[in-house]
């Protein structure tokens, strides 16, 4: 029996104090709005350490530099802002400091925001205009364990970016591949198409493509498939189950014959899973939650080395009919005082583990809310500047004509 939308045992349970009884609450959207780092400052500055010990393993100065770079950034991530004052009515205000790690879920959520609506730009044509048998999967290439040896090296992860690129050029290129008797996987830039009739191999030339090119015509003997994958990567909880999940565009291919390929190319690994997917926040999902969260381990060293490991690979790998269409574009917010529009400039650093206090608001929060004044006109040449002064000292004269090929006629 229900009362008022709630049961009788809703209402004597929360009588009686139980908790976890009661009517369901509608389920929250996901959404970017920042969140505050689940690491504390001391666990950060712990990894920072680590990250700094690190580097005595690598020569080149410029790779020791971005390393104890990211860690004096990801130790003052969410707690150091910059302070900018207006040059015009002397109001000042605040930008927090953000390191950018891969291991940082705060800056990884500000990342996805700027990669998802590019790629709902690019599935939703491929929602609305489906082509027959064709459509979006969900794809897991997973590698065996036993090739670790604890946490993977940086040349693991290289190995293993070489045999998912290879695997995802066989099915889902935007040109047909084939397999080498070598084990490679190349693109098919045949000039022949060789069938079996009646026991006897055919050969059919084929028909190429001419492509203008800035060397001058050239001729194209690929064949279009028109698939894609956009992927990443992810480490296991507290083991080192590197495996990568993907989103792909392609007809459907039977598990079987893609677990056949995917340990004739590593050797070792044979499970994949691949599964249709219908929702297109969904299909984003997929992909953008491994880039937000950092590896699940409780472990503050793996997740130095991790980061470490890491730095200088791509989050989001996108191939096919999807290659170079998935970027984080920046912020086109105006830079200046969202009251009056005048110039900023830069006057300090603040600490909030400092004793000192500051009442100065978010600089950007203001901005997408205000809209600033309209930007002042572009810059015009020198060749336009003498028109308009010709001009106006011709209009005082009286005179009338008009400007062909940079000189003036006058009537």
């Amino acid at each position: 029996m229900e009362v008022n939308g709630l049961s009788r045992d809703h209402g004597r349970a929360e009588q009686l104090g139980i908790p976890g009884i009661g009517p369901s609450r509608p389920r929250e959207k996901q959404s970017f709005r920042p969140i505050e780092p689940k690491l504390s400052r001391d666990e950060r500055k712990v990894i920072a350490k680590y990250m700094m010990e690190k580097t005595d393993q690598f020569t080149r100065w410029k790779k020791v530099f971005k390393i104890e770079q990211e860690g004096r950034r990801f130790c003052q991530c969410g707690s150091q802002f910059s302070i900018w004052e207006c040059t015009e009515d002397r109001k000042t205000f605040k930008i927090p400091m953000n390191c950018n790690s891969r291991i940082c879920e705060h800056c990884g959520r500000r990342y996805a925001a700027k990669l998802e609506p590019d790629m709902m730009k690019v599935l939703q044509p491929l929602q609305s205009r489906k082509r027959k048998g064709w459509g979006l999967f969900l794809l897991t290439l997973t590698t065996n364990t036993a090739r670790y040896d604890g946490m993977p090296t940086r040349g693991d992860i290289s190995r293993f970016y070489k045999e998912s690129s290879a695997f995802f050029r066989l099915f889902y290129g935007k040109y047909k591949a084939y397999t080498t008797k070598t084990g490679n996987v190349i693109e098919d830039k045949r000039h022949y198409d060789y069938t079996r009739d009646h026991g006897k191999t055919k050969r059919t030339p084929r028909t190429p493509k001419i492509i203008e090119t800035d060397s001058g015509p050239k001729k194209d003997y690929r064949r279009y498939r028109g698939a894609g994958y956009i992927s990443s990567i992810e480490i296991g909880r507290n083991n080192n189950n590197l495996h990568c999940h993907a989103v792909v565009y392609a007809p459907f291919i039977p598990q079987s014959q893609l677990r056949e390929a995917w340990k004739a190319i590593t050797g070792d690994s044979y499970i994949v899973d691949i599964r249709p997917i219908r929702s297109l926040k969904k299909a984003a999902w997929y992909v953008l939650k491994y880039i937000v969260k950092p590896p699940q381990t409780d472990s503050l060293m793996d997740l130095a080395e991790y980061a470490i490991m890491i730095k200088g690979s791509r989050r989001l790998r996108a191939g096919g009919i999807f290659f170079d269409r998935i970027k984080a574009h920046k912020s086109k917010l105006r830079f200046c005082c969202p009251h009056c529009g005048g110039h900023l400039q830069h006057v300090g650093l603040f600490d909030t583990e400092s004793h000192l206090t500051i009442d100065s608001p978010l600089l950007y929060e203001l901005l997408r809310k205000a809209k600033p004044p309209d930007e002042s006109p572009p810059a015009l040449s020198a060749a336009d500047i003498q028109k308009e002064n010709t001009k106006k000292l011709l209009e005082l004269l009286g005179s009338k004509g008009e400007f062909y090929n940079g000189s003036f006629y006058g009537n």
